[in-house]
């Protein structure tokens, strides 16, 4: 009896578990929070990260917050793709993309 209590216990708290690490994911399985990495951007792994690839993720993630009733915080003042192509080449290298995001970051 004591082990089939165990077993129910675990059982639980693994369905927990799993509860929350699916709520803190969003479309394409990239998390809701926290920042993002360069390759999650990087669709077609061309070593930059376009405009278009750019907008796609943020709409995606800012989709899957909205839907699963999250606040889109910061969204009003959410970095531009002009602020992160520091060099205005129309990509981004992934030297771009983390200086960016550690300077948006750090001003919110």
């Amino acid at each position: 009896m004591k082990n089939l209590v165990k077993i129910v216990k675990l059982s639980l708290a693994a369905v927990g578990v799993l509860s929350v690490v699916s709520t803190s994911m969003s479309a394409e399985g990239l998390p809701a929070k926290s920042i993002l990495p360069f390759a999650s951007y990087d669709k077609n792994q061309d070593g930059f990260v376009s405009k278009s690839e750019f907008i796609q993720v943020n709409s995606a993630r800012a989709s899957a917050k909205e839907t699963q009733g999250m606040p889109l915080m910061h969204s009003a003042n959410a970095p531009d793709f002009s602020e992160y192509d520091t060099d205005k080449d129309g990509q981004l290298s992934e030297s771009e993309f983390l200086k960016s995001c550690k300077h948006c970051h750090v001003n919110r």
